[in-house]
Formats: structure tokens, sequence, C-alpha cells
């Protein structure tokens, strides 16, 4: 019996592994999605200033209360709200990766004038904002569904939830070092460092790479190289024609 549950433990480890692996490579190997995931990194450094520094310049600089900055915070959820309403029935008209890109937009233009901004205007500012966030993330996650299978978005999403959230661990000190070193220039500094990286980022990675994987879709199932799974992979995964295999791949849609 001891034997059996090492052995079940083992293969469940291993299917484990196997699982991030390939929800991992799906991010970074398709052209849109990785486009997509790295500027969420972006849109993190430049909530990371909303959500650790407003609450000191509303209460510091501008000498208001927590009334005050419940607000200004609630301004940032409304305008998330509203976005997220709007471009729900939207998305199939216009490239999700434009949305992406005029969200981080939105949020670095939010930040810039934000510590010259009195409570009327931050309201403005930062409703301004939330919508950028969600037009960052909404369609990021609609982009997975679109190019991943049902079979394997599961351990995709996965893998997006775990590298999201990765780029927070970077972005909220990195907030709290310019709060406490640029007290006055907090916010014009974060959107500064967020328009650096957005260039950055769309120089890159928006080429012309992506129209290769415009139409189709990421899956992973057993299969022969025929007409239909025609495609390179890696030298542990056979060859032959005729060999029965499984493994992630890009199957194109006309």
């Amino acid at each position: 019996m001891k034997v059996i549950q090492d052995t079940q433990e083992k293969r469940t480890i291993s299917k484990t592994l196997r699982d991030i692996r390939s929800g991992t490579t799906c991010l970074f190997i398709d052209p849109l999605i990785r486009y997509a995931l790295m500027m969420q990194l972006v849109a993190a450094i430049a909530g990371a200033q909303i959500l650790v520094n407003t609450v000191s310049y509303v209460q510091g600089i501008l000498g208001l209360g927590k009334v005050e900055y419940g607000w200004v915070m609630a301004a940032f959820g409304i305008g998330a709200t509203i976005a997220s309403i709007t471009i729900g029935n939207s998305t199939q008209k216009i490239k999700k990766a434009f949305l992406v890109s005029l969200g981080v937009t939105l949020l670095a233009i939010a930040l810039l004038p934000a510590n010259f901004a009195n409570f009327s205007f931050l309201l403005l500012l930062w409703s301004v904002a939330g919508a950028g966030q969600t037009l960052v993330n909404l369609p990021t996650q609609t982009l997975i569904a679109d190019r991943v299978a049902v079979e394997i978005q599961g351990r995709v999403y996965g893998a997006h939830f775990a590298w999201s959230h990765l780029w927070w661990t970077f972005s909220y000190p990195l907030a709290g070092w310019i709060g406490s070193n640029f007290p006055t220039r907090t916010f014009f500094y974060g959107g500064l460092i967020s328009f650096v990286l957005l260039i950055i980022v769309h120089l890159a990675l928006n080429n012309s790479q992506k129209s290769t994987f415009s139409n189709g879709r990421w899956h992973e199932h057993d299969h022969l190289h025929d007409q239909e799974h025609e495609h390179d992979h890696d030298h542990s995964v056979p060859t032959i024609s005729s060999q029965l295999h499984n493994h992630l791949h890009f199957h194109p849609t006309i």
C-alpha cells in the first residue's frame, strides 16, 4: 500500500508540474497573450501607486479625512465598473490588444497630474484609472478564453493568475519606496515609470509576429501529424507522423 501511495503521489506531483509548465508555456509562447501579460506588469506598477499612496496624499498632502479617502477609492471602483459594463458588448468588435494598451495608457495619464490635483480633480483621475485597470484585465481574460481550448483553460488561467499576481510583488515595494522618498511627486514618478515601460513593452512585443497566430487556439490532445496537426515541437516529442503523441500546440483556423 505504501508503494502504491508513493507512486500515486509522484504521479500527482508530476502531473501538477506538467500542468504548470504547459500553462506557463502557453502564456509566454502566444504573442497576443504574452503582450497582454506584460502590459499587466505595467498596470500593476501604476495600480500599486494608487493603492499604496492615495491615503497619504489625501490625508497628508490635501489634509482631508477618511471619508474623503473612501470617496476617492470609490471613484476608482466606479470607473472600473463603468468600463466593465461598457466593453462587455464591444470586446468582439475591438481588438483586445488595443484595449489593453488603451487601459495602461489611461492609468499612466491619470497618475501624471495627480500630485497637483485637488479633491474633485482626483475623483475624476481615479475614475479614469479604474477604467484603465478594467481595460487591461478584462480583455486579457477574454483573450485567453478565445485563444485557449477548454480542456487546458484551467491550467492557463491558473498560470496567468500566478504570474499576474507576481507582478504586484515588485509593484508594491516600488510604490512604497517612491512614496517614502518622493512624497510630493509620488504619482508623477509612478506615471512616468509606467509610460516608459509601456513604450518598451509595446515596441518589443507589439510586432508583426502577432499576425502569425491571428486565428486559432492552443490545445492539447492525442494526435498524429496530418494536415490538421502539422507543427513544430521540441526534441522531446516524437516527430514520426504515424506515431500518436500529446503536447501543447497551436491549431490555426481559417
